[in-house]
């Protein structure tokens, strides 16, 4: 079973500090990340070591949502980070506070936070507070919208009730 949401602080040992406030996060954040191919970083023939960490930590990691489109996630040997993820016009995009995200040598690439938590998206698990891990979505389109669209509207809702917990 996942660790409390209350031990954040311990998990790994590090600071529980993301560099990013994760409760911040919201679609625009996404938009301007960048897309990500998760099939092509686990391939089965070569997947990437960023795959082949998530797999095998991905039940022992921290998840906690923080906002519709941010989130913590903590491996067990390693830090807390920020992750926004999202699905744009059906594809994920997102980005991790985390050195190994920035320095990646494909620009397509997870890193090995982005992966669990894509993974517990796709496997319909639990994130620390016993909630399904959904991923927020939007499109290029009701981004458009400047005067109240539909976007607009989710993210002031958001910010008014802080974000789903």
């Amino acid at each position: 079973m996942l660790a409390s949401v209350s031990s954040l602080t311990e998990h790994g040992g590090g600071d529980p500090t993301p560099d990013l406030d994760a409760d911040r996060v919201d679609a625009s954040d996404v938009l301007d990340a960048p897309l990500l191919s998760f099939a092509a970083a686990g391939r089965a023939d070569t997947p990437s070591g960023s795959v082949e960490r998530a797999r095998e930590q991905r039940e022992d990691a921290l998840v906690v949502r923080q906002s519709s489109w941010g989130w913590t996630v903590c491996l067990p040997d390693g830090n807390p980070h920020t992750v926004a993820l999202g699905r744009v016009d059906g594809s994920p995009r997102g980005w991790c506070d985390c050195k190994g995200f920035h320095y990646r040598d494909d620009d397509r690439g997870p890193c090995a936070h982005l992966c669990v938590l894509y993974m517990r998206y796709v496997g319909r698990d639990d994130d620390a507070t016993g909630e399904t891990v959904r991923l927020a979505r939007t499109t290029t389109d009701e981004q458009a919208a400047t005067d109240g669209g539909s976007v607009d509207r989710a993210l002031r809702a958001d910010r008014e009730r802080g974000g789903p917990r």
